[in-house]
């Protein structure tokens, strides 16, 4: 929740316009690649959903499943870091 109060203020500080802003849902490798998928789109519409209830449209929201990890999927600590959602402001 201190996230999503940080990412409100930004963009209400900044003047960040909707559809500048992109979430990208993300999950760990474990499972079917099917499971990843919908779980990192559950994951980036949950984001996109509490954003919208504290007023902040979003622009974009995708998923990648399982792709792009940033961390190690063999332990438990990489997998909780690589169940994700990333917020961008494009250009």
């Amino acid at each position: 929740m201190r996230d999503l109060a940080r990412v409100v203020d930004f963009v209400s500080i900044a003047g960040v316009r909707p559809d500048k802003l992109l979430l990208i849902g993300f999950a760990d490798s474990r499972g079917r690649p099917e499971m990843n998928d919908t779980l990192s789109k559950q994951r980036a519409r949950a984001v996109a959903d509490a954003l919208g209830q504290q007023g902040v449209r979003v622009g974009l929201t995708t998923w990648l499943g399982a792709d792009m990890p940033v961390a190690d999927n063999g332990t438990e600590e990489g997998r909780e870091k690589n169940r994700r959602v990333e917020i961008y402001v494009r250009p």
